[in-house]
């Protein structure tokens, strides 16, 4: 299928750029708050004995062994973690991780793109890929398709600087 340059819109290319911007921002904020978790797992954190079956207790140095902790530590860790999400100035209900909330709003800038691009492709929607199989793989490659063919534009500009991409200065000159 071969689409003709006009047929991306002005939708579709502002949707690729709100997508980037919401992906860069989230991975910003993850690190961020990684970095945090990761000062705040310095102190003695450990592995509820109720896991033991399946794990020797051990310390938590990986925030993404949070959910293995007991319910005491998880107080005090979560008690230490708002603090410093406070202290950074997020102006965030509280209990809201930023890089959760970041996470969202790529998430949702993910699901617009996909909706603006019902005009290229009809029928296409984020329910009908989730729901095939390996559908969040589906759902990656479509998104990275749909970006690869709005970046790949000759006119397409950096949406943070109004600039060319730097290849396609090159082609210009």
């Amino acid at each position: 299928m071969k689409l003709a340059k006009d047929s991306i819109t002005p939708a579709i290319k502002s949707a690729v750029n709100a997508v980037l911007m919401a992906r860069v921002f989230a991975q910003v904020e993850r690190e961020k708050m990684d970095a945090v978790d990761r000062e705040i797992l310095k102190c003695e954190y450990l592995t509820d004995k109720k896991w033991e079956p399946h794990m020797p207790v051990h310390r938590i140095t990986d925030p993404k062994e949070l959910h293995f902790m007991d319910e005491d530590d998880w107080k005090d860790y979560y008690a230490e973690r708002q603090k410093r999400i406070d202290a950074m100035g997020y102006k965030l209900p509280v209990g809201h991780c930023p890089a959760l909330v970041a996470e969202s709003m790529q998430t949702k800038a993910e699901h617009v793109l996909v909706e603006c691009a019902e005009e290229l492709f009809p029928g296409v929607t984020v329910n009908k890929i989730l729901c095939s199989p390996k559908g969040l793989d589906r759902l990656k490659e479509y998104l990275d398709l749909l970006i690869k063919l709005v970046v790949s534009l000759p006119d397409y500009r950096n949406p943070l600087t109004g600039e060319l991409c730097d290849s396609k200065k090159e082609k210009a000159a």
